[in-house]
């Protein structure tokens, strides 16, 4: 096995710039294509111009629940696709639930080491080395 993981074309829903820039650079250097957003109202551009095949959603976005989201995410991907939330809030049982109601594949610290969160993405997309 080479190590290289499946190429993702990633969407990545984030309203704190800092952290979307630093993602999106840090997965494209990883090999994958990314869509990286700040608002919500850009996802269905996002996804069809880069036909996404998984998605990181922030949890919160300023003032609004980026979990409400996910439905409508995974409606315009590949069924399957998978779609993971991201938190710095830490894991509360109840959103954890929520999201994976609602159709996302698990939960990722932002907090997280830069190879430790894109270890964690990977797992939660499912792909194998």
């Amino acid at each position: 096995m080479s190590g290289r993981h499946h190429e993702h074309r990633i969407l990545i829903l984030d309203d704190d710039p800092l952290v979307l820039d630093f993602l999106t650079e840090f997965l494209k250097r990883k090999g994958h294509v990314v869509a990286g957003i700040l608002t919500p109202d850009k996802i269905e551009s996002a996804v069809t111009e880069y036909k996404c095949d998984a998605a990181v959603v922030d949890i919160r976005l300023k003032g609004d629940d980026g979990l409400q989201y996910i439905p409508k995410i995974r409606n315009l991907m590949p069924t399957g696709a998978p779609v993971v939330v991201f938190t710095a809030l830490g894991y509360k049982e109840e959103e954890m639930q929520r999201a994976l109601k609602m159709g996302a594949r698990g939960f990722v610290s932002k907090l997280l080491p830069p190879e430790d969160l894109y270890a964690a993405l990977i797992s939660a997309f499912g792909s194998k080395a």
